[in-house]
Protein backbone atom coordinates (compact mmCIF):
# COMPACT_ATOMS: atom_id res chain seq x y z
CA UNK A 1 0.00 0.00 0.00
CA UNK A 2 0.92 3.39 -0.54
CA UNK A 3 -1.10 5.52 1.97
CA UNK A 4 -3.86 5.79 4.77
CA UNK A 5 -7.63 6.41 3.30
CA UNK A 6 -9.21 9.67 4.41
CA UNK A 7 -11.81 9.63 5.88
CA UNK A 8 -11.35 6.71 8.00
CA UNK A 9 -13.29 3.32 7.79
CA UNK A 10 -15.42 3.48 11.29
CA UNK A 11 -14.84 -0.35 10.95
CA UNK A 12 -11.69 -0.90 10.20
CA UNK A 13 -10.53 2.56 11.00
CA UNK A 14 -7.50 2.50 8.79
CA UNK A 15 -7.76 1.47 5.22
CA UNK A 16 -5.02 1.47 2.95
CA UNK A 17 -4.54 3.23 -0.56
CA UNK A 18 -2.95 1.14 -3.04
CA UNK A 19 -3.21 3.81 -6.33
CA UNK A 20 -1.43 7.17 -6.52
CA UNK A 21 -4.76 8.90 -7.03
CA UNK A 22 -6.71 7.57 -4.11
CA UNK A 23 -3.65 8.58 -2.12
CA UNK A 24 -3.56 12.37 -3.59
CA UNK A 25 -7.23 12.64 -2.96
CA UNK A 26 -6.86 11.74 0.36
CA UNK A 27 -3.92 13.92 1.07
CA UNK A 28 -5.94 16.55 -0.30
CA UNK A 29 -9.35 16.00 2.34
CA UNK A 30 -6.38 15.92 4.65
CA UNK A 31 -5.16 19.31 3.37
CA UNK A 32 -8.90 20.62 3.49
CA UNK A 33 -9.92 19.27 6.96
CA UNK A 34 -6.67 20.61 8.92
CA UNK A 35 -6.25 24.43 10.51
CA UNK A 36 -3.04 26.00 10.00
CA UNK A 37 -0.61 25.41 13.10
CA UNK A 38 -2.06 21.95 13.51
CA UNK A 39 0.81 20.05 12.12
CA UNK A 40 4.21 19.74 13.68
CA UNK A 41 6.69 20.72 12.15
CA UNK A 42 4.43 22.38 9.53
CA UNK A 43 2.35 24.87 10.89
CA UNK A 44 1.55 26.96 7.47
CA UNK A 45 -0.28 23.13 6.32
CA UNK A 46 -3.92 23.25 5.93
CA UNK A 47 -6.92 24.97 4.46
CA UNK A 48 -7.62 26.78 7.63
CA UNK A 49 -11.75 26.59 6.55
CA UNK A 50 -13.27 26.01 10.37
CA UNK A 51 -10.79 29.44 11.53
CA UNK A 52 -12.01 31.00 8.37
CA UNK A 53 -15.93 30.21 8.00
CA UNK A 54 -16.69 31.52 11.57
CA UNK A 55 -15.60 35.15 10.14
CA UNK A 56 -18.31 37.63 10.28
CA UNK A 57 -17.42 38.97 7.21
CA UNK A 58 -15.77 36.18 5.20
CA UNK A 59 -13.70 36.69 1.53
CA UNK A 60 -14.19 33.74 -0.32
CA UNK A 61 -12.38 34.56 -3.12
CA UNK A 62 -9.39 35.47 -0.42
CA UNK A 63 -9.89 31.90 0.59
CA UNK A 64 -9.66 30.61 -2.70
CA UNK A 65 -6.95 32.48 -4.17
CA UNK A 66 -4.80 31.09 -0.03
CA UNK A 67 -5.92 27.52 -1.40
CA UNK A 68 -4.80 27.84 -4.90
CA UNK A 69 -1.69 29.02 -3.98
CA UNK A 70 -1.08 26.40 -1.05
CA UNK A 71 -2.30 23.31 -2.99
CA UNK A 72 0.24 24.69 -6.17
CA UNK A 73 2.73 24.84 -3.18
CA UNK A 74 2.17 21.18 -1.08
CA UNK A 75 0.89 19.13 -4.06
CA UNK A 76 2.83 20.10 -7.11
CA UNK A 77 1.67 17.14 -9.35
CA UNK A 78 -2.19 18.55 -8.88
CA UNK A 79 -3.72 21.31 -11.10
CA UNK A 80 -6.67 23.33 -9.25
CA UNK A 81 -9.57 22.91 -12.57
CA UNK A 82 -12.21 24.70 -10.57
CA UNK A 83 -12.66 25.29 -6.90
CA UNK A 84 -16.39 26.85 -6.33
CA UNK A 85 -17.79 27.65 -2.61
CA UNK A 86 -21.51 27.07 -2.53
CA UNK A 87 -22.97 29.21 1.01
CA UNK A 88 -26.29 28.37 2.51
CA UNK A 89 -26.73 31.62 4.50
CA UNK A 90 -30.03 30.12 6.10
CA UNK A 91 -28.36 26.94 7.57
CA UNK A 92 -25.42 27.99 7.91
CA UNK A 93 -23.29 25.85 5.73
CA UNK A 94 -20.56 26.13 3.49
CA UNK A 95 -20.48 23.21 0.47
CA UNK A 96 -16.87 23.20 -1.33
CA UNK A 97 -16.09 21.39 -4.63
CA UNK A 98 -12.69 20.97 -5.67
CA UNK A 99 -12.10 19.80 -9.48
CA UNK A 100 -8.84 18.35 -10.06
CA UNK A 101 -6.30 16.09 -11.92
CA UNK A 102 -2.96 15.06 -11.31
CA UNK A 103 -0.43 15.93 -14.45
CA UNK A 104 0.44 13.14 -17.00
CA UNK A 105 -3.00 11.93 -16.28
CA UNK A 106 -6.42 12.24 -18.29
CA UNK A 107 -9.09 11.94 -15.35
CA UNK A 108 -10.20 14.70 -13.57
CA UNK A 109 -11.82 13.95 -9.94
CA UNK A 110 -13.73 16.64 -7.18
CA UNK A 111 -14.04 16.15 -3.81
CA UNK A 112 -17.24 17.57 -2.26
CA UNK A 113 -17.07 18.64 1.30
CA UNK A 114 -19.36 20.12 3.74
Amino acid sequence: GIGVKVPFDPVGIFTTTYTTKDQIRSNLLNYMMTNKGERYFNPNFGADLRNLIFDQMTNLDEIKSNIYDDIRFYFPTVTVKDLSFYPNYDTNVLKISLTYYVNNQADTITIQIV
